[in-house]
């Protein structure tokens, strides 16, 4: 899945996610978490150790942040994380 060609992420967002010249891959949970994010629905991502779990949530995050910057909405606080 391109996940910027299908409109779920902006390009500007896969770009932020690129390793140099390589475009990141997703696994099928994190093109299914950040689809249900992009719809505007909840999730919740069980997976094992080290899978990506982050990225789940986190895309989502950057990819809110980057449109409202493109719409030129009143930067506010998008998220807080809070890692143990």
């Amino acid at each position: 899945m391109d996940l910027a060609g299908d409109g779920l992420i902006f390009p500007e967002t896969a770009d932020a996610f690129r390793l140099g010249d390589t475009a990141a891959t997703a696994h099928i949970h994190q093109e299914q978490a950040i689809s249900k994010a992009a719809a505007d629905r909840s999730f919740v991502v069980t997976t094992g150790t080290a899978s990506g779990k982050f990225l789940c949530f986190f895309v989502p995050i950057i990819d809110a942040a980057i449109r409202a910057r493109k719409a030129c909405e009143t930067p506010k606080t998008r998220a807080i994380i809070v890692c143990r």
